[in-house]
């Protein structure tokens, strides 16, 4: 039989004291902040933290600093997301969170609970809030607190915090551009979209990318298609068939719908259609559903990278709220 001895700290806050030869108060004010202490007690108290291996309760060392070194990722589970794709947000939200010395404590509540318990409980010194709606109820909990906030996302109201995300419309411009180039004059272009639940609840990325690509479109005097689809890719096959039902002229289709693509890209390429991916930059890596294809990546890492940058910025230097987008890029 295994026997796993472990040592049992006993020494607290009284054994502190009577070595150091004052009160347990006032070794509770010196760990604490609450009132002033002479720096000769302070160093004695401290001498004799690490004469007993004294650990201070991690609230008391938080109360002395002020400061948690822990961020709040909030990763709501919803319906109609791709797990995988905000693992790589979260990725490099956690990553970059460890170049600055702090750890991450992940919520995965729908509604604002868990970040309103963890604010106001001064858990932690900040919050990277995703999948963010363009009418989103927890920017206004998310104001109140006195941590600061970074939105992974662009709501229609931010209410002065920090905003980070891909430029979902100046990629659908830029995917219609290209699009526009490639097919015949006054054929339709198609969006195969985010799925249903994810319009319903107005996510804040699906609704700017289909806003942009509707408008670039009739600027081009074309049709503008829309079809919102299921993420597996027979639902994204089924998509492409119906629009080819739909229209007569079938032009070309931007894809915008990570699990669906594997079906909707060779479909489009079976039809004679010209298509443009959006997706994770991860995914441009592997091999091509439906082979070579033009893509729009999206840098998921960097955006969580530079969420924690910016809220690092306000934790550390009281920096100046803003929204930062990343530009789009087209490749092969």
């Amino acid at each position: 039989m295994w026997r796993v001895e472990s040592r049992v700290e006993v020494s607290g806050i009284s054994e502190v004291a009577r070595l150091a030869k004052v009160s347990p108060s006032t070794v509770s004010y010196a760990l604490s902040g609450k009132r002033p202490i002479s720096e000769a007690t302070k160093q004695r108290i401290s001498a004799a933290i690490d004469e007993l291996g004294y650990q201070p309760h991690a609230g008391a060392r938080a109360l002395a600093s002020q400061r948690t070194r822990t961020l709040a990722l909030v990763v709501p589970l919803r319906s109609g997301i791709d797990l995988n794709v905000m693992m790589q947000f979260a990725a490099g939200v956690l990553t970059r969170a460890r170049d600055h010395d702090h750890d991450v404590l992940v919520l995965t509540d729908r509604d604002e609970t868990g970040l309103a318990r963890v604010g106001r409980g001064r858990m932690v010194d900040g919050l990277v809030v995703m999948d963010v709606e363009s009418a989103d109820p927890r920017i206004q909990v998310l104001a109140q607190l006195r941590q600061p906030s970074v939105l992974i996302g662009v709501p229609d109201d931010p209410m002065g915090l920090s905003c980070v995300d891909f430029d979902f419309a100046a990629a659908a411009r830029l995917a219609v551009t290209e699009l526009d180039g490639r097919t015949r004059a006054g054929a339709p272009l198609a969006l195969v979209a985010s799925p249903p639940a994810v319009y319903e609840r107005g996510t804040s990325f699906a609704l700017r990318l289909r806003g942009a690509f509707v408008e670039a479109c009739h600027q081009r005097g074309r049709e503008a298609i829309v079809v919102p689809c299921e993420p597996t890719p027979a639902s994204g096959r089924a998509a492409v068939a119906a629009l080819l039902e739909a229209t007569d002229q079938p032009g070309g289709v931007l894809i915008h719908n990570e699990l669906a693509a594997p079906g909707a890209c060779p479909a489009a390429r079976e039809a004679g259609m010209a298509s443009v991916c959006i997706e994770p930059e991860s995914l441009t890596d592997g091999p091509a559903p439906g082979g070579d294809r033009l893509v729009i990546p999206i840098s998921a890492q960097a955006i969580g990278a530079a969420a924690v940058d910016m809220l690092m910025d306000q934790v550390e230097d009281g920096g100046v709220a803003g929204v930062q987008l990343m530009a789009p890029r087209l490749t092969r």
